[in-house]
């Protein structure tokens, strides 16, 4: 048996690869959206805490902190898949 090289692999065909970025695409955007709602909420709640005088800031803060983060994250994890199908 023989170790697999790098060079040894192959590429996806056209029939296969352009519906997976396809799906890619709009996973990113569905995430992008699904986090653009969240940091929406999150502005909202932000506005109904500063109007209360019971609860604290912190979890308005946590909730924009948490989908600025996960947008990042969506946006980089979809580049890199992008970028690991591509490569050739």
């Amino acid at each position: 048996m023989t170790a697999l090289q790098a060079e040894d692999h192959k590429d996806l065909p056209d029939g296969v690869s352009v519906p997976l970025m396809r799906l890619l695409d709009y996973g990113l955007w569905f995430a992008e959206l699904i986090c653009l709602f969240w940091l929406i909420l999150a502005g909202c709640k932000y506005f109904a805490m500063r109007h209360s005088t019971v609860e604290t800031y912190a979890e308005a803060h946590n909730a924009v902190i948490r989908s600025l983060v996960a947008a990042v994250l969506a946006n980089a994890s979809m580049t890199i898949a992008i970028e690991v199908l591509q490569a050739r």
